[in-house]
């Protein structure tokens, strides 16, 4: 719809968006956005590029942050607020999000896709709050260099 716009900084969307649909935005100039409250599914490469996104909050009707690369390459992203129901979060989701300095991994959580936070190389901390039982997917936090504190809930099997 909106990508490769390179002079769209900013949108807001209405009210009754219920889905931001694949590539929405993709490699757009946005520097900030306001998602909507009852959008409930992100998809793939909706975000992808958006070089000049600094920090976002997704609300708590998302459950699925789906397909793949949905924020990969925000390379100005430096904080991400995820929603305290989401689902999902889909293969190479935040790859590549190099100011991405910490995420908190909601424990409504059943999937985290893979390679989905590769390549955030100034992320520091990662914790993954009670609830979340399974982590199954390959390379999550590849080549995350600064990655110095994972913290894992008892509830991890």
């Amino acid at each position: 719809s909106f990508g490769h716009c390179k002079s769209l900084t900013s949108i807001s969307l209405p009210n009754n968006v219920t889905n931001i649909g694949e590539g929405a935005f993709a490699f757009s100039g946005l520097t900030s956005i306001i998602i909507p409250t009852n959008v409930r599914s992100i998809e793939g490469g909706t975000f992808q590029g958006c070089k000049s996104l600094i920090s976002i909050t997704i609300p708590d009707s998302v459950t699925n942050i789906g397909g793949s690369c949905a924020f990969s390459s925000c390379e100005s992203l430096t904080s991400i607020t995820l929603p305290d129901r989401l689902e999902n979060i889909g293969d190479l989701a935040f790859t590549n999000c190099t100011n991405l300095t910490s995420i908190t991994i909601p424990g409504s959580v059943t999937n985290i896709g893979k390679k989905a936070f590769a390549d955030c190389t100034d992320m520091t901390s990662a914790i993954l709050l009670e609830g979340i039982v399974n982590v199954n997917n390959k390379y999550i936090f590849q080549n995350c260099t600064a990655l110095a504190v994972i913290d894992l809930p008892s509830s991890l099997k």
